[in-house]
């Protein structure tokens, strides 16, 4: 397994080859001989491998749980998901096969069906990222944002450098309405996603479509910006003009009592009385 983990998966399997050459009862090395071999892509190696267990132990779980792995390599999701049946009808607790099954019923679409698998995984091993990573592509697929969000993060900081979980984690903050955040995580998530061109398409396409939204945002709130400024705008001119209006008025009142007291002041004085000749004269 060390020598796998570090690269050299050639010793690897000869030497697991040589473990079970020793001893033909050795269903140990031989399950981790074709785990092995799936994991370096040798599927026809893994199906010689998975041929001896059947051998030695037909209806073990694990045997149905290999077949199922191997069926899942080739594309046969749905044909992989009936093996993982029969694992867990040997055994119901069986972990690997209850994650195997979620994880195919994710990449099928049965995200209800994924929920239930993938959360019993995580009774056990509470920590694999792995299967936050699954529920929060599941909960993003549900609709249900502030419950993916939390496992992508989870998962985020095992695997910083997972393409697939940060590009989730994208999709997740745009659906929150955090654009600016979602474009830089996708951005994020390209840069390693040097192998995955398929990915670097889908997330060139959404940072696309994402930067258009924020543009017609931008604008949205700049347009309304600009219509509370002309509000004020409006409202300080009606203020201005009420103003004027008053002070107008105020202006023709003072001129009209100036005009009728003047008009009072120049009434005309009575004529003084003169003597009266009645004929009469006094010596």
């Amino acid at each position: 397994l060390t020598r796998f983990m570090t690269g050299d998966l050639e010793r690897a399997v000869a030497q697991l080859k040589a473990m079970y050459g020793d001893d033909t009862s050795d269903f140990t090395s031989l399950t981790l001989l074709a785990n092995l071999q799936m994991e370096g892509g040798d599927l026809k190696g893994a199906k010689v491998t998975l041929a001896e267990i059947v051998k030695i132990s037909p209806d073990q779980a694990i045997a149905h749980n290999l077949r199922g792995a191997i069926s899942f390599r080739e594309g046969n999701i749905e044909e992989s998901i009936v093996f993982y049946d029969q694992a867990l009808a040997v055994n119901t607790d069986y972990i690997s096969a209850l994650k195997n099954r979620g994880f195919a019923y994710v990449v099928s679409r049965q995200f209800e069906k994924a929920l239930p698998d993938l959360e019993r995984v995580l009774t056990v091993s509470p920590n694999d990222a792995h299967v936050h990573g699954m529920i929060g592509r599941t909960y993003l697929e549900l609709g249900q944002f502030d419950k993916a969000v939390r496992y992508l993060a989870k998962a985020e900081a095992v695997f910083p450098r997972s393409a697939i979980i940060l590009a989730d984690h994208s999709e997740v903050l745009a659906e929150r309405g955090l654009i600016i955040s979602a474009i830089t995580k996708a951005e994020k998530a390209k840069s390693y996603a040097e192998k995955q061109p398929g990915l670097i398409t889908y997330l060139e396409e959404k940072i696309q479509i994402w930067q258009a939204l924020e543009d017609e945002r931008k604008a949205l709130e700049a347009e309304k910006q600009a219509e509370i400024r002309q509000a004020v705008a409006d409202k300080k001119a009606a203020k201005e003009k009420e103003k004027a209006e008053k002070a107008e008025e105020a202006e023709k009142k003072t001129a009209g009592e100036a005009e009728e007291a003047e008009v009072e002041d120049t009434v005309a004085e009575p004529q003084e009385a003169g003597s009266v000749d009645d004929g009469s004269s006094s010596f």
